[in-house]
Formats: C-alpha cells, structure tokens, sequence
C-alpha cells in the first residue's frame, strides 16, 4: 500500500501529489525526500495509501506519464523505502554506485 513516485520536478509539493495523482483515494502519508544538508528536493516521494486497489489504479494511470512538466515513474516501494531513510545513501542504491563514487573522489581529494 506504499508507493515509490521517481522523476518528480524539485518543486513538487505534497498537496499537489495529493490533489492531482490521488483525488479520489485516502493517502495516509506523503513524505518528499529532502538532501538532510541542502534542503533540496531528491525528486521522489513515498505515498502511503489505504487501499491496494488504489495504487494499481495510480501505477496503471501515471506511470510515464507527465506531471508537473516532468516525466514520472510509480513503483510498489520496497521495505528499505517504506522505513523512511532521507540519508543520501538510500537514494545513492537506487540510482547505482553514484554516492559511493562521489565519496572516492573526496577521500582523494584530501589524500594528495
């Protein structure tokens, strides 16, 4: 009943995720992921819905679909994703090796 929403434009809020995606369907949470240093938005939020049929229906209707002037992806979020993680790293094992890259080329930095 949690759903994963990638691809959103940075800024999205949760009352236009609300209105807009979900007008229809109870959502118990929706929680944007924020970077913990800058504030700034990590383009995807977790929603927490009250009904299974609900998030087939939002996966059926909005996947790849346009929203906010972006392309956006709907996925059933995983239990890592449902704990609510904000740290970088959660994001950085979506998207592949790109956090534990960028902390390599700091510890480089300050080798030299």
């Amino acid at each position: 009943m949690t759903l994963y929403i990638d691809g959103l434009h940075p800024g999205t809020r949760s009352v236009s995720i609300r209105a807009t995606l979900f007008p229809e369907d109870e959502v118990r949470q929706c929680r944007l992921a924020t970077d913990p240093e800058t504030g700034r938005s990590l383009c995807y939020a977790i929603v927490e819905l009250a009904d299974d049929c609900a998030e087939d229906r939002a996966i059926s209707r909005w996947q790849n679909m346009e929203f906010d002037g972006r392309i956006i992806r709907l996925r059933k979020a995983t239990p890592e994703e449902c704990a609510g993680r904000d740290d970088n790293r959660s994001r950085d094992n979506n998207r592949g090796r790109a956090g534990a890259d960028r902390e390599d080329r700091r510890s480089e930095f300050w080798r030299r």
